[in-house]
């Protein structure tokens, strides 16, 4: 019962048989960018981290954006924090 509420049914083909799709989660996501829902939590220290990071890019200093976005991840104030 609960494979038939979890699967798509699908038929194909002259044979007509019934065969079952499970759906599997596609979450591709980057494990340090938040969702959507849980950006509106996050701290001023956080938000202004990410700014800095974004000027920093925009100005073309690559290396320093790179330390900056690991420091985001690794810190406890940081995504750990969130997720």
């Amino acid at each position: 019962m609960l494979k038939k509420r979890l699967a798509k049914k699908f038929k194909y083909g002259k044979s007509k048989k019934s065969v079952y799709l499970f759906y599997m989660r596609k979450d591709n996501r980057c494990p340090w960018i938040l969702p959507y829902e849980k950006r509106k939590l996050t701290s001023k220290k956080f938000r202004d981290t990410e700014k800095e990071i974004k000027t920093l890019k925009q100005e073309g200093k690559w290396y320093e954006a790179g330390k900056l976005s690991s420091l985001l991840r690794r810190a406890w104030w940081g995504v750990k924090r969130y997720k």
